[in-house]
């Protein structure tokens, strides 16, 4: 069986990369890995009131997260599972891909200001540089 690790953030962009990843998957049976990566941002991280204010918060974009890919994925007639980790997002799914040895990772590739490329970077430019793997992004 085809597999390959979506990355989803929660945001609609996430959904529409899901939302490809399971029309061109279906049709072949390609089970679906939606992976949700529990991460935030330094800068988010220094402002959490306290460590409990920000496991709130990602409990709730990982609640968040899961819905939305349920709903994305409803009716669709697509194998998935939802998997969620904490962790460096591209770091993250580079290991699911190599432990379900997965063919290809799909991530979206929405676009980001400069100075949140030069502090935080692109998962979708670090994977498409560095994964062993395929990596497919969507716009």
């Amino acid at each position: 069986m085809r597999t390959w690790v979506v990355g989803i953030d929660g945001s609609e962009a996430g959904l529409d990369a899901l939302r490809f990843a399971a029309e061109r998957g279906a049709p072949t049976g390609t089970r679906l890995v939606v992976v949700h990566v529990r991460h935030l941002p330094g800068a988010w991280e220094e402002r959490a009131m306290t460590a409990q204010a920000g496991a709130t918060i990602l409990e709730e974009i990982q609640r968040e997260a899961h819905e939305g890919a349920a709903r994305t994925l409803a009716g669709r007639g697509v194998d998935w599972e939802f998997d969620a980790r904490a962790g460096d997002p591209a770091d993250v799914l580079e290991a699911v891909a190599a432990e379900r040895s997965a063919e290809l990772i799909v991530v979206s590739g929405r676009a980001h200001s400069a100075v949140h490329k030069a502090v935080l970077g692109s998962v979708s430019s670090r994977l498409a540089q560095s994964a062993s793997v395929s990596v497919l992004i969507v716009r």
